[in-house]
């Protein structure tokens, strides 16, 4: 191999590293997310006494949203940062952080799918709670996607399970 040949390689190689700065920016919206969410805890808080029950669930489908895309936001950061940019050192630690680095891509790719599809269920579901607030054409378009997230996950583990990866 020459030398530029080399240097190449190695400078691909080493760029994996620029993940670092992705990962940390997700690490820190993580952290705005936090304070987004106990913002909304707070005025959900102050706000129970006027609440009626459906009030009350969209706020709780909303909390369970938040959290959904939070987890979301680990998984990615967890098993992308010990696929691609380095191995986690885990003696002594717990079997569940085991469990999420030692995941496949295409298991990933599943995972992601899943909380986007239940992300978007919520929201139909949030939806259809508050219907009054939307045309038909806005509900229709809702469920339309979602069914479309829906397809394409179970495309995605079909293709995971045929492809051995099980």
């Amino acid at each position: 191999m020459s030398k530029t040949a080399t240097v190449i390689s190695k400078a691909m190689y080493y760029s994996r590293w620029m993940l670092v700065v992705f990962y940390g920016g997700l690490i820190l919206s993580l952290f705005v997310f936090g304070a987004f969410f106990l913002k909304k805890i707070y005025k959900i808080a102050i706000g129970v006494g006027g609440m009626d029950g459906s009030d009350m669930i969209l706020s709780m489908l909303s909390m369970l949203d938040m959290t959904l895309i939070a987890s979301l936001i680990v998984m990615v950061i967890i098993s992308g940062y010990d696929s691609f940019v380095a191995k986690f050192d885990l003696t002594g630690t717990s079997d569940t952080l085991k469990d999420l680095v030692n995941v496949s891509s295409g298991a990933i790719k599943l995972k992601i799918s899943t909380a986007i599809i239940l992300i978007s269920a919520i929201y139909i579901l949030e939806t259809l709670m508050d219907f009054q607030k939307f045309t038909v054409n806005e509900i229709g378009w809702a469920l339309g996607i979602h069914l479309t997230l829906a397809l394409t996950g179970l495309l995605l583990a079909i293709i995971e399970k045929l492809s051995g990866h099980h």
